[in-house]
């Protein structure tokens, strides 16, 4: 044989080793799929988290996830049966539930996060609670999703965990505080997303470390939903990412460290798509002496399978000329004899505050009711310490 023609054989082979190796079965499936399932595609199942300053440690126990085609039947895509650290899984580290879960194809438009025992909470001061689970979630957590498994593609499906907001602490009348599991969390195909990056500087140039920074639209009333949170790092560097493409988004800060206080900054409109997956926003932050707080009482108080997220917005310039409301910090109300919520060191200015209450319901299912946004507020001379009771009806 010619060497023309063993480099012909050569390539030939090449060519079909590569096409055996990622072609589907005749029919559509994937191979050794159970044919039953018909034509099939996959997906990769991911955890990921927003960091949280409360807590040292967040230690939620997966036992299994599955998920639901529209309309029709469940599937389980991952059976972990592990103990997850919610507060390593940020920054770009996830926890890889599933790898290349065989499903039919077609449209997913829920997700069940079934959670055993054995799960608690670290403080800050290194002791360790039990994480209590409500008979609400004893079947699991139930998610809104959209992902589409197309042929030939795997689909790379993030479930994203806010820890800030997933722990209850509730004040027993012994005056010992229980600690209640009741995750706020959403799913994304990581493949129809893209980020925001950027620094955040003193004026000298220096790093403003352990900053939240918060992505967030704004909607048809004016008034901003929070899509991702994050902190910076030693640097000032921040990471806000798997945030859904085809929208308009504002970054926004309200940085303070020890007893270093910094003026509200946020970005202009910066729009993601296909054109522009990846975007940056550095701001150089202006240090402020004048500062005061903010907190209050919600009315009515959470009750059984129950949470409240209260956000704080500041009206913060855009654009010349052009201010916005826009989240710059949120917290849990904490239950004892009444709801309770506060922020500290922040700067002069106009805010309002707003409050979502979460429903936990009987098979996993999560309502969201959101109360009115409270009367604009001055922090200022003579007003540098105000209460709101924020009434949720």
């Amino acid at each position: 044989m010619s060497t023309s023609s063993r480099e012909m054989s050569r390539c030939l082979a090449a060519v079909l080793s590569i096409s055996m190796s990622a072609a589907c079965s005749m029919d559509g499936s994937q191979p050794g799929a159970d044919p039953s399932l018909g034509p099939t595609g996959s997906l990769s199942l991911h955890l990921v988290d927003n960091v949280s300053q409360k807590f040292a440690q967040v230690n939620v126990f997966v036992a299994q996830v599955q998920i639901q085609k529209y309309g029709s039947d469940w599937y389980t895509v991952a059976t972990p049966n592990q103990l997850f650290d919610l507060l390593k899984l940020t920054s770009g580290v996830s926890a890889l539930l599933a790898q290349n879960a065989v499903l039919p194809l077609g449209r997913y438009d829920k997700m069940r996060l079934i959670l055993g025992d054995g799960c608690n909470v670290q403080m800050l001061d290194g002791k360790f609670n039990p994480l209590k689970i409500g008979p609400e979630l004893v079947g699991g957590l139930i998610l809104d999703c959209d992902i589409d498994l197309a042929l030939g593609k795997v689909a790379q499906v993030f479930i994203d965990i806010d820890a800030g907001k997933c722990v209850q602490s509730i004040l027993g009348p012994g005056g010992d505080t229980d600690y209640w599991l009741r995750p706020i969390g959403r799913v994304v195909d990581k493949g129809l997303t893209g980020g925001i990056n950027g620094k955040l500087l003193d004026p000298l140039g220096k790093g403003l470390a352990g900053v939240p920074v918060l992505a967030q639209i704004i909607g048809a009333d004016g008034y901003p939903s929070l899509v991702r949170k994050a902190f910076t790092d030693q640097d000032g560097c921040y990471k806000l990412d798997l945030l859904p493409l085809g929208a308009t988004y504002y970054v926004a800060s309200r940085p303070f460290i020890g007893p270093n206080v910094f003026a509200p900054i946020a970005s202009g409109p910066l729009v993601l798509n296909n054109q522009a997956k990846n975007l940056t926003f550095d701001g150089v932050c202006s240090p402020v002496d004048k500062y005061g707080g903010l907190g209050g009482s919600v009315w009515p108080l959470a009750g059984v399978g129950q949470t409240t997220v209260i956000e704080l917005m500041a009206f913060i310039p855009v654009a010349p000329g052009i201010s916005k409301w826009l989240i710059v910090d949120d917290c849990m109300g904490d239950l004892g004899k009444d709801e309770q919520y506060g922020f500290g060191k922040m700067p002069f200015g106009q805010y309002a505050v707003r409050a979502t209450r979460h429903n936990f319901l009987n098979g996993g299912f999560v309502s969201h009711k959101f109360g009115g946004i409270g009367d604009k507020l001055l922090v200022g001379p003579g007003a540098a310490q105000l209460s709101q009771q924020v009434v949720i009806k």
